[in-house]
């Protein structure tokens, strides 16, 4: 599995790209959740992006400074992702 999937395309505000990480079920989505929000990491539980063809219809979303922080709690995570796209 690709940590990283990177689209030109926005979806939030126009030049101000996220991170999602989306995930193949809900209970993997929520594992996440709580994961990352009992770690202090901004960013929320959303609906999967149509730019992303992947997961169970949620996804995390945070900032991109966000992301060296949640791929150091992922790899030691103990529920699968579907990977991480910036978009």
């Amino acid at each position: 599995m690709s940590l990283l999937r990177c689209n030109s395309q926005s979806h939030n505000m126009p030049g101000q790209k996220q991170l999602y990480i989306a995930f193949d079920s809900t209970t993997d989505a929520i594992a996440c959740k709580d994961l990352l929000t009992t770690e202090g990491v901004e960013g929320r539980l959303v609906s999967v992006p149509r730019e992303i063809s992947a997961g169970c219809g949620y996804a995390w979303r945070s900032p991109l400074n966000a992301r060296p922080r949640i791929k150091a709690l992922l790899e030691n995570a103990d529920f699968d992702f579907a990977g991480i796209w910036e978009i």
